[in-house]
């Protein structure tokens, strides 16, 4: 490939733009308007109050921080103080008036329930790899914390979500894969959903997706069909701070791996797709292809073998990670930066 073309299909796949919400809740979009305790979300309160200023857009985001990847949301979601009782929930925000008492989402199975998954020992064993192999490349330490290993002051900051849902395995549309099979749009909501709120005040948006607005700081995963869901959050210096994939563990094994293969690396600040018309293989890709049975990776062997990162996929990994690339980068200063490490 031509210097110029992997210049272009890099910034492609490392840049894109930031979409801000809004909507019929404004009022979850105004940090004055919610209240959220910084000792309960750690992980959380920076994103959705941004106390420091809001991360670029159309700019280069990577770690600079120590990567840990773990299952599910920190504290199954739940408040860190909050010890009793099993409710499974996101998040708990209130008005600071006190106008309602408070809300909660049901977003995914209990993180202590995981192991049971048919897909959670590939699923481990591919973090476990990627981790080995992705450490030397970024020169950070990556690791893996299995479940039941975290704290409130050790937790994960790769988040990956993996839905059980018997319900979807035989959901077909047209004769085709149900899309909820890939992305929570179409999932059947009296399965997944629960929502819980005060008696005071207007009702709480009605899923999850409408709420994840509230995190300022988050640059969606471009948001393809039969490809993973996720997005990272990002510091004001555009310093990656945690990503977050959601995945179905139903899948065949060739595209649960793809899936987990594609959120891993898009969550070291590939939110892009790079090589369209390309035959390469590459996680960054069109991987996941559509035939007249469902669909089936384009490099079936490759995603039928064990981890390994691909040579395209490494050499982008290298040059996001090398030192001539700082985050916060915008598209004209990584486009000369690139071109003198290409000479």
């Amino acid at each position: 490939m031509a210097s110029g073309t992997l210049i272009t299909k890099f910034i492609d796949g490392a840049i894109v733009g930031r979409t801000y919400f809004s909507g019929m809740n404004n009022f979850l979009l105004r940090p004055e308007g919610v209240f959220a305790e910084q000792a309960a979300y750690p992980w959380l309160y920076p994103h959705i109050v941004p106390e420091n200023g809001l991360p670029k857009p159309l700019a280069i985001n990577k770690w600079a921080q120590p990567i840990k990847i773990s299952f599910g949301m920190p504290n199954d979601l739940k408040r860190f103080d909050q010890n009793s009782g099993s409710r499974r929930v996101t998040l708990s925000l209130e008005k600071r008036d006190g106008e309602w008492n408070g809300f909660y989402y049901e977003l995914n199975d209990s993180i202590r329930d995981i192991r049971s998954y048919g897909g959670f020992p590939l699923v481990e064993d591919e973090i476990k790899v990627f981790a080995e192999a992705a450490s030397p490349i970024i020169d950070l330490p990556v690791s893996y914390l299995s479940p039941g290993q975290e704290t409130k002051d050790d937790y994960g900051n790769i988040r990956i979500n993996l839905f059980k849902d018997d319900v979807l395995a035989a959901s077909k549309v047209n004769g085709g894969t149900h899309p909820g099979l890939f992305k929570r749009d179409n999932r059947p909501k009296p399965s997944f959903f629960g929502i819980r709120f005060g008696i005071n005040g207007p009702p709480p948006p009605s899923d999850y997706p409408e709420i994840e607005p509230i995190l300022n700081t988050r640059t969606t995963f471009q948001n393809f069909s039969r490809h993973v869901e996720g997005y990272f959050l990002s510091n004001e210096k555009n310093e990656i701070q945690m990503a977050v994939c959601y995945i179905w563990e139903g899948h065949k094994p060739e595209i649960l791996r793809g899936l987990i293969r594609e959120c891993l690396l898009r969550s070291m600040g590939f939110p892009g797709l790079t090589n369209r018309g390309f035959k390469e293989i590459s996680l960054l890709g069109e991987w996941n292809q559509q035939n007249g049975n469902g669909p089936k990776p384009e490099y079936l062997e490759y995603f039928s073998q064990p981890f390994a990162l691909t040579e395209k996929d490494r050499r982008f990994l290298e040059l996001l990670y090398s030192e001539s690339i700082q985050p916060g980068m915008d598209y004209i200063a990584l486009y000369k930066t690139l071109e003198n490490l290409q000479k």
